[in-house]
């Protein structure tokens, strides 16, 4: 059973002040080469939040987050989300918040999105990233239940709605090329026809 946590508002309005940093690689600051290192800012939070330092597996694990400009981002918002006062001062069941860090979850979601910048500026989005991090935490938004909390992240599901655009184009693809090629195949006939008479 989840426990009640932060409320969604506070957490929405804590992803909204994220400073340019987290989403925009280019003009930041971390070791002067305008490039976040995730690896520093994962043992960070897992640290401020009680949990154990990356171990040597894990390191590498991060580092890998930064193969994608979308996963790098979102793990650094993430980063900035569970370091918001509620986090550092309730704790969270040990693995958990480290499980969402490097779960394919967290890929899958990237690739939902255009770019990372969109968690912050869209408020679905910004909602849906936190519920995620609620979610992936154990825990539910102050005020609900474990019923509605589901549904309603249910309902933001971008990597479900990926999902379901995809599907959909590539049915309309293959809608498509049998049209095509029933058309050819009526001319082809028509000509042979034409030619026999």
């Amino acid at each position: 059973m989840k426990r009640e946590g932060p409320s969604l508002e506070s957490l929405m309005d804590w992803l909204a002040a994220a400073h340019n940093d987290f989403i925009n690689a280019e003009g930041g600051r971390h070791g002067g080469t305008g490039e976040l290192h995730i690896p520093a800012l994962i043992n960070d939070l897992l640290v401020d939040t009680g949990e154990s330092p990356l171990q040597p597996e894990e390191l590498a694990k991060a580092e890998k987050l930064r193969s994608g400009k979308n996963l790098q981002q979102l793990a650094a918002l993430l980063c900035h989300l569970y370091h918001n006062d509620w986090f550092l001062q309730n704790s969270v069941l040990p693995g958990l918040i480290r499980g969402l860090l490097f779960s394919a979850r967290l890929a899958l979601l990237a690739e939902s999105a255009d770019n990372a910048q969109q968690f912050i500026t869209d408020p679905d989005r910004r909602e849906e990233l936190c519920r995620i991090a609620l979610d992936a935490a154990g825990l539910v938004p102050a005020g609900e239940d474990e019923k509605t909390a589901a549904e309603r992240l249910a309902g933001l599901d971008s990597i479900e709605r990926k999902k379901i655009l995809d599907k959909t184009a590539a049915a309309q693809k293959r809608a498509r090329e049998i049209r095509e090629a029933m058309l050819r195949k009526e001319a082809e006939e028509a000509a042979s026809k034409m030619s026999r008479e």
